[in-house]
């Protein structure tokens, strides 16, 4: 955390996964995981971040307006057998 943005870090490989994410409101005062959902609060307010496979897929999707390259995916998703995400 970082005032009003949170960094997600791959902590094995001491590696930031993409740019951090913006809260909107006062700075960040308490995160957790439920499951999938990075709860993170923020003032008064709560922020919700479903990082499932599925809605991650989806942000990348509206974000790059395509599909992941094959250099791309074998940048950040090396382990994961290519598909389809758009």
């Amino acid at each position: 955390m970082n005032g009003d943005t949170v960094q997600l870090w791959d902590t094995e490989n001491r590696l930031a996964l993409g740019d951090p994410l913006p809260m909107s409101g006062r700075g960040v005062e308490a995160m957790a995981f439920a499951g999938n959902v990075l709860w993170a609060v923020a003032g008064t307010r709560g922020h919700a971040l479903d990082l499932s496979p599925e809605s991650l897929a989806a942000r990348i999707c509206r974000q790059a307006g395509r599909d992941l390259t094959q250099r791309e995916w074998d940048a950040y998703l090396p382990d994961v057998e290519r598909r389809k995400l758009c």
